[in-house]
């Protein structure tokens, strides 16, 4: 049986993916109820001590951004609102802070049950949402009182076929690449890449784009990333610096999105979607060069570029939308808008000693594979999808981080007997 302390792990496990199917904002309170419970039990067992082993780098440059966000936030009128950001961010830094290190003290066994309780639950997940799928929405209308046809009177959102899932695929897409850190190496590939393609038909059929290819492609990455030999990690490195130039890259290519739109036909389903993040791209530049130092402050991106400022229209795909529909749909820009060149180095800074860390953990070919397209894909929803103050996607990024790490950790080991 696991150890008690193993018992909060198993149970996030279990509950999460599940529960990002009804609301994932309820994945917040799971992983602060998991960080508490772990929490306690290390202080029970007298092994707080492993608190301390969290990396010099990493917790300075935490500080630093946490820094970055308050300095920024207080030049703000709605300084307010702006320091409520940066306390959810700091309330979730805790539970990171908790559960990545505490992890260390799990056994092999521990590890076997965790990956046992993820597994089961991705399953039911997957399964859920193709039965869905396969009768019709029968689920949909029976639970979530939404109709595949009218999108619940949503015209625009029906293009997107079950979106009511797409937190949940999202969640799928990383939960199976982590599954496949431990899988690789005790019931092999063939099985974790099963599990992987009965996921990505679930995203597929619900039109999770970013879910759908993205695993493909983080994948992919991680085989280059490994196949590329012992330059590889200073070449990432030097991909992620160069990612961190984004807005100067958009500012000087002068290449405007209606010259992109030109080319693309609106009976591509994802024309609408590419024109849009273009169109919100160059406006939140043109706000990042107003103030590139420290930027708007926390939260800013809600406050930016909503329906007050009017709505884009872009000259072959007609109105698109708002400037900014709360947040730049791009974890760079956003960081530069919020926080500008300051925040942009820190989080560089903090992502790239990361990867380093990572590196250093998952050193067997398979393992390192599959940690690296956990990494790919992170990189892929933040680049397309999700905001770098989402509450429910950072504390899913948290969990994600503890248990790859885990499966990583001495993957070559098999559990005890």
């Amino acid at each position: 049986m696991p150890q008690p302390l193993a018992v909060c792990y198993v149970l996030a496990c279990l509950l999460m993916p599940v529960v990002s199917l009804f609301n994932a904002r309820a994945l917040v309170p799971i992983a602060a109820v998991t960080a508490l419970g772990v929490l306690y039990l290390a202080w029970r067992q007298d092994r707080l001590r492993t608190l301390a082993s969290i990396d010099r780098w990493i917790g300075l440059l935490i500080a630093g951004y946490i820094a970055v966000q308050i300095a920024a936030s207080l030049g703000t009128p709605e300084v307010g609102e702006s320091l409520r950001s940066v306390s959810k961010l700091i309330g979730i830094v805790v539970m990171a802070l908790v559960l990545i290190p505490l992890q260390t003290l799990l056994s092999a066994d521990d590890r076997h049950w965790i990956f046992m309780a993820l597994l089961i639950s991705v399953l039911i997940t997957t399964a859920w949402i193709l039965f869905d799928i396969g009768t019709g929405g029968l689920f949909s209308a029976l639970v979530f009182n939404q109709d595949t046809q009218s999108a619940g009177n949503q015209a625009r959102l029906s293009l997107y076929g079950f979106f009511w899932y797409k937190s949940a695929s999202s969640f799928l897409a990383v939960a199976v690449l982590v599954l496949g850190t431990y899988m690789q190496k005790r019931t092999g590939v063939l099985p974790a890449l099963a599990i992987v393609a009965l996921c990505t038909l679930a995203a597929f059929q619900i039109g999770s784009r970013t879910a759908t290819y993205g695993v493909i492609i983080a994948l992919a990455v991680g085989v280059v990333y490994h196949l590329l030999g012992r330059f590889r990690l200073r070449l990432l490195l030097a991909a992620t610096a160069i990612a961190f130039l984004f807005p100067v890259w958009i500012s000087v290519s002068g290449l405007s999105p209606a010259d992109v739109s030109d080319g693309l036909s609106k009976k591509i389903s994802a024309a609408h979607s590419i024109v849009y993040r273009l169109h919100i791209w160059d406006f939140t530049t043109d706000r990042i060069i107003e103030k590139p130092v420290l930027g708007w402050g926390a939260g800013a991106s809600k406050r930016i570029g909503t329906d007050a400022e009017g709505v884009m229209v872009d000259p072959n795909f007609g109105e698109i939308g708002e400037p900014i529909p709360i947040h730049p749909h791009n974890a760079v820009l956003q960081v530069w808008l919020e926080f500008g060149l300051v925040g942009a180095v820190i989080v560089f800074l903090l992502i790239a000693r990361a990867l380093i860390l990572a590196d250093r953990i998952a050193t067997a070919p398979g393992t390192r594979i599959w940690t690296f397209s956990v990494v790919t894909l992170l990189a892929c929803f933040f680049g397309f999808n999700f905001s770098i103050s989402s509450s429910w996607w950072l504390v899913s990024v948290v969990v994600f981080i503890a248990i790859a790490s885990l499966f990583a950790r001495n993957a070559e080991a098999p559990a005890s007997p």
